[in-house]
């Protein structure tokens, strides 16, 4: 659809504002969508996000050393990001903290 291809730029130009009008136009043209429009919008919302850290002058830095280079290879494909790659990256350490804490909150209790 539109949306998606405003949102990656296939056949068209990138423009998360458009990808977002024509998502909305979606959800108010039928109810079936507005699930899948609120996760695409979500991921839409994600890209935005990392196109606007891109710019930070701290990673304006970080992206002109070696450090960057070995990270973007890993998480880009071409022009567009891996999300499952990130999602994984960020949500197992957040886990990860949950789990310790539940576990320790545990052994608390039974003592």
């Amino acid at each position: 659809n539109l949306a998606y291809m405003h949102a990656h730029g296939l056949g068209l130009p990138r423009d998360f504002h458009l990808a977002k009008r024509h998502y909305d136009m979606a959800m108010d043209a039928s109810t079936e969508a507005v699930l899948p429009v609120r996760i695409a919008l979500v991921e839409l919302y994600g890209m935005q996000l990392i196109e606007d850290m891109l710019q930070w002058p701290a990673v304006q830095r970080l992206r002109d050393s070696a450090v960057w280079t070995q990270v973007a290879t890993s998480l880009m494909h071409g022009d567009e990001w891996q999300w499952d790659t990130i999602a994984i990256v960020v949500i197992s350490p957040l886990l990860l903290m949950v789990a310790v804490i539940r576990r320790q909150r545990a052994m608390l209790r039974r003592e």
